[in-house]
Parts: C-alpha cells; sequence; structure tokens
C-alpha cells in the first residue's frame, strides 16, 4: 500500500494519508479548472514528505499511537 507520511525533523510522524499526491501547487487560484490535485499533505518548514510503500496490514490498525510508532519505525528504517 502507498502511504504519504510527514514528519518533523527528528523523524516523528505529524500526519498520514493512504495513496500519493504531489505536494499541492499552491499559486492556482482557487474554483480554477485543473486536473492537478487540489488536497493532500503539505511539508511546512523543517517538515519531511515521505512517500513510502508498506503492507497492507497497516489499514488494519486501528489505535493512532500505534499506527504512528510503526511508520516511524518503517521510516527509519528505509530512509530517504
Amino acid at each position: 500500500m502507498r502511504m504519504t507520511v510527514i514528519s518533523d525533523s527528528r523523524g516523528k510522524v505529524l500526519g498520514a494519508m493512504q495513496g500519493h499526491a504531489p505536494q499541492p501547487d499552491t499559486t492556482q487560484k482557487p474554483g480554477r479548472a485543473t486536473k492537478e490535485p487540489r488536497s493532500g499533505l503539505y511539508a511546512g518548514p523543517g517538515q519531511r514528505l515521505h512517500e513510502i510503500e508498506v503492507g497492507d496490514e497497516f489499514a488494519k490498525i486501528k489505535d493512532a499511537s500505534e499506527f504512528h510508532t510503526k511508520l516511524e519505525a518503517h521510516i527509519k528504517k528505509n530512509p530517504l
């Protein structure tokens, strides 16, 4: 399963979503007809955007703390 993850400079997960969409183009005006993605995760200053492949078991994790811990371990094992 493909995921997009945002982490801070220490590798702590700040947010994640299933799938991957490139960082939104914030220069586009709202309402303008375009095929470009208009939503998704955006890495701010000091943050990193990770596009990772994880096992399907990640979709079955119900506890947010466990989910973040497993994502952080995965990112540490597979750095950019």
